[in-house]
């Protein structure tokens, strides 16, 4: 449900935190400490500070994270890919780089045009550096989004129905009787199937 999805949003957040403290580089040779700090920003989304007794994650980040009320047992880190224009943009780098060092033993002409290879690869590599950071960074602001205002939701339907049970004096019961007469009124001709053993009416209980 609407709790799973908040979840879901939340390990993606703190997935991207964990990438957002490390460079490309950092995946192959740091897979381990990578793991490991994705799985610290994790506790920390889904648990809360209290539930971390120590990280690596800056006070700052984690001050403000109250958690869950969920337990993070494990985290695996099974797979790392690098997006194909990046890789590109690493190739189009090392082939630039080769041809500086060919040219250097040409001509001057072609180590100018060499150098303008390399440039533009670079020019390349951190533009998408930037985009890729951009794009982290609206994933985390929407999963915050979407987990404040799914809070707050389930906040305002609980206060209505308490403020309903206290206002008409009703038990859990007389509320579910409650909830089904309201539901029956606002469908109309509702046609409604039970197996056993559901209870169709609390009325006895009221």
């Amino acid at each position: 449900g609407r709790y799973k999805d908040v979840v879901v949003s939340a390990g993606l957040s703190a997935i991207n935190h964990g990438c957002g403290d490390f460079n490309i580089g950092s995946f192959q040779g740091e897979r381990a400490l990578v793991q490991e700090r994705m799985f610290q920003y994790l506790k920390l989304k889904l648990e809360g500070t209290a539930g971390v007794v120590e990280s690596n994650v800056s006070l700052a980040y984690q001050s403000q994270e109250r958690g869950l009320y969920a337990i993070a047992i494990d985290l695996a880190l099974s797979s790392l890919s690098i997006p194909p224009r990046y890789q590109s943009a690493v190739e189009a780098k090392q082939s630039a780089e080769e041809d500086i060092q060919l040219a250097g033993n040409q001509r001057v002409g072609l180590v100018t045009d060499a150098s303008k290879h390399l440039a533009s690869a670079e020019t390349a590599a951190n533009v998408i550096r930037l985009e890729a950071h951009e794009q982290s960074t609206v994933i985390v602001k929407n999963a915050e989004f979407r987990a404040n205002a799914t809070k707050l939701e389930f906040e305002k339907e609980a206060e209505t129905y308490k403020a309903v049970m206290e206002s008409l004096s009703l038990s859990n019961e007389g509320f579910l009787a409650y909830l089904g007469t309201r539901m029956v009124e606002n469908t109309g001709d509702a046609k409604i199937a039970l197996t056993e053993p559901a209870i169709a009416s609390y009325r006895d209980e009221l």
